[in-house]
């Protein structure tokens, strides 16, 4: 039987409520066809919210949350999306995260980017390298819109898969001000050697 190469169905499911002097929204995906992964991410927001709990009550103080997920790419059988995370914890401050994570809806298994890539030093290699351009660029264009040691602090970065290829990210207040955003950059397919899953979502 030949089989069924129809993306995922991905619908959104929401966790909200107060507790005390809490607040909170938090979005997220729901996989018909592969309930481990939504399992998954279910139980990733409730340790988190109860983690986030137990810090504010230690200190005493109210807290809110916002978490929504994008759903940025979609070919059977890879579906990769991330997710902004904005908290808002009083008088510690607030921050906004990234969190990104790639499936193989068939196998209901967390890829790595040595699943996808034929050789993930060249590929941690390739994004040293657009990091480079994308700071020099920055340094050049708008001067203040990196930090000086950008070069330094390039470790640490996220990744997920967007249309036009391998979307790079680095979270706030990392390589450039917070008040700059979240710096990102894209890295073609067509510049990767892909094998596994996403090669045969890309035929």
């Amino acid at each position: 039987m030949e089989e069924n190469k129809i993306p995922a169905s991905v619908e959104k499911k929401e966790l909200r409520g107060v507790c005390g002097c809490a607040e909170y929204f938090i979005s997220l995906p729901s996989v018909c066809t592969a309930p481990a992964i939504s399992a998954f991410h279910k139980r990733r927001a409730e340790k988190y919210l109860e983690n986030l709990a137990r810090r504010a009550l230690h200190r005493n103080i109210s807290w809110n949350v916002w978490a929504d997920f994008q759903e940025s790419f979609n070919e059977y059988p890879i579906l990769s999306i991330f997710t902004d995370t904005y908290e808002d914890l009083g008088p510690m401050g607030s921050r906004i995260l990234r969190s990104a994570f790639t499936w193989d809806t068939k196998n209901q298994r967390l890829l790595s980017i040595a699943d996808i890539f034929e050789n993930p030093g060249l590929f941690s290699s390739a994004v040293r390298a657009r990091a480079l351009e994308y700071i020099k660029t920055q340094q050049l264009s708008s001067p203040g819109s990196v930090f000086f040691d950008a070069v330094k602090r390039l470790d640490g970065w996220g990744w997920y898969l967007c249309d036009l290829g391998a979307a790079i990210f680095w979270q706030r207040g990392k390589i450039a001000p917070e008040s700059c955003g979240l710096p990102s950059l894209i890295i073609p397919f067509k510049d990767l050697a892909l094998k596994g899953p996403l090669a045969q979502a890309l035929k």
